[in-house]
Protein backbone atom coordinates (compact mmCIF):
# COMPACT_ATOMS: atom_id res chain seq x y z
CA UNK A 1 0.00 0.00 0.00
CA UNK A 2 1.21 3.46 -0.84
CA UNK A 3 1.82 5.24 2.50
CA UNK A 4 0.35 8.45 1.06
CA UNK A 5 -2.97 6.61 1.14
CA UNK A 6 -2.58 5.23 4.68
CA UNK A 7 -5.15 6.59 7.12
CA UNK A 8 -5.67 6.31 10.85
CA UNK A 9 -8.75 6.96 12.93
CA UNK A 10 -8.69 9.81 15.42
CA UNK A 11 -9.23 8.50 18.96
CA UNK A 12 -11.11 11.67 19.94
CA UNK A 13 -13.61 12.36 17.13
CA UNK A 14 -13.49 9.08 15.14
CA UNK A 15 -12.47 10.82 11.91
CA UNK A 16 -11.11 7.93 9.84
CA UNK A 17 -9.19 10.12 7.38
CA UNK A 18 -6.19 11.23 9.50
CA UNK A 19 -2.99 11.42 7.46
CA UNK A 20 0.74 11.81 8.02
CA UNK A 21 3.50 13.13 5.77
CA UNK A 22 5.94 10.72 4.12
CA UNK A 23 9.15 11.13 2.12
CA UNK A 24 10.61 8.84 -0.51
CA UNK A 25 14.02 7.69 0.77
CA UNK A 26 14.93 5.73 -2.36
CA UNK A 27 14.14 2.26 -1.04
CA UNK A 28 10.66 3.09 0.13
CA UNK A 29 8.78 5.70 2.08
CA UNK A 30 9.51 6.98 5.59
CA UNK A 31 6.96 8.70 7.80
CA UNK A 32 8.35 12.15 8.61
CA UNK A 33 5.47 13.74 10.55
CA UNK A 34 2.83 12.48 12.96
CA UNK A 35 -0.72 11.60 12.01
CA UNK A 36 -2.94 14.66 12.37
CA UNK A 37 -6.71 15.06 12.53
CA UNK A 38 -7.98 17.90 10.33
CA UNK A 39 -11.38 17.58 11.98
CA UNK A 40 -10.58 18.23 15.67
CA UNK A 41 -6.84 19.04 15.74
CA UNK A 42 -5.63 15.98 17.64
CA UNK A 43 -2.11 14.83 16.78
CA UNK A 44 -0.16 11.60 17.23
CA UNK A 45 2.54 11.85 19.90
CA UNK A 46 5.97 11.67 18.27
CA UNK A 47 8.95 9.77 19.61
CA UNK A 48 11.13 12.90 19.49
CA UNK A 49 8.61 15.44 20.83
CA UNK A 50 9.75 17.61 23.72
CA UNK A 51 8.63 16.04 27.00
CA UNK A 52 5.35 17.42 28.33
CA UNK A 53 2.98 16.30 31.06
CA UNK A 54 0.46 13.97 29.41
CA UNK A 55 -3.12 13.41 30.48
CA UNK A 56 -4.26 9.87 31.23
CA UNK A 57 -6.19 9.83 27.95
CA UNK A 58 -3.10 10.93 26.01
CA UNK A 59 -1.07 8.16 27.63
CA UNK A 60 -3.74 5.65 26.64
CA UNK A 61 -4.27 6.80 23.03
CA UNK A 62 -0.71 7.98 22.19
CA UNK A 63 -2.29 11.08 20.64
CA UNK A 64 -2.31 14.64 21.99
CA UNK A 65 -5.80 15.86 22.83
CA UNK A 66 -7.32 18.47 20.51
CA UNK A 67 -6.30 22.01 21.32
CA UNK A 68 -3.23 24.22 21.35
CA UNK A 69 -0.81 21.93 23.23
CA UNK A 70 1.26 21.24 20.14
Amino acid sequence: MNPYQERQTCPYCDNDQCQADYVDIGIGFQQCAPFYCDNCGACEIGAYDDPVELTELEKKTHWYEPGDRI
